[in-house]
């Protein structure tokens, strides 16, 4: 999949206004980008998000923040599904499921070819399912990553609130 840096930036700005806003300033403040991050090559502008996501002198521009872009930057894929489960039989499917039977079963799924990580958790199993995410990121030879890892808790924790929600 050919990736397009204007359109994935701009996305990012859509969908994180604040964080864009953050990392730009960040970047013209530091003479990295004083043009623009839409005119720098892809590998310069990942290492300079990753150098700003543990800088804490750039406020509204977090770990968080800096997977998220990281991983839309590198074309990688972030799906959150609540709507029926489908069988992942396949060999490159890493799958964790945590299902109490209390309440709908989400999905959240990472692909990073060639494999692709997914965890299914109930809403009461939330601290069980990022807790795998961990025990995934510190495996050896897993391409699971500390930085999917924080974007992966990141999209749980978006879905808890909205699913625990009571009409």
């Amino acid at each position: 999949m050919a990736l397009n840096l204007q359109e994935t930036l701009e996305q990012l700005d859509a969908e994180y206004p604040h964080a864009m806003e953050a990392l730009r300033a960040a970047a013209y403040d530091r003479q990295f980008a004083p043009y623009g991050l839409r005119n720098q090559k892809l590998n310069a502008l990942l290492r300079f998000i990753d150098e700003m996501a543990g800088d804490t002198s750039v406020p509204r521009f977090g770990l968080n923040d800096a997977t998220i872009f990281t991983a839309a930057l590198k074309g990688e894929t972030i799906e959150i599904v609540s709507d029926e489960i489908t069988e992942l039989n396949d060999e490159n499917n890493v799958v964790a499921t945590f299902n109490s039977g209390n309440g709908p079963l989400n999905r959240l799924k990472l692909v990073k070819e060639p494999k692709c990580y997914v965890v299914q958790f109930t809403m009461d199993q939330v601290d069980e399912a990022s807790r795998q995410l961990g025990r995934w990121a510190s495996a050896p030879g897993e391409t699971f990553s500390w930085y999917d890892a924080a974007v992966m808790s990141k999209e749980i924790r978006k879905i808890a609130p909205a699913n625990s929600q009571k009409p």
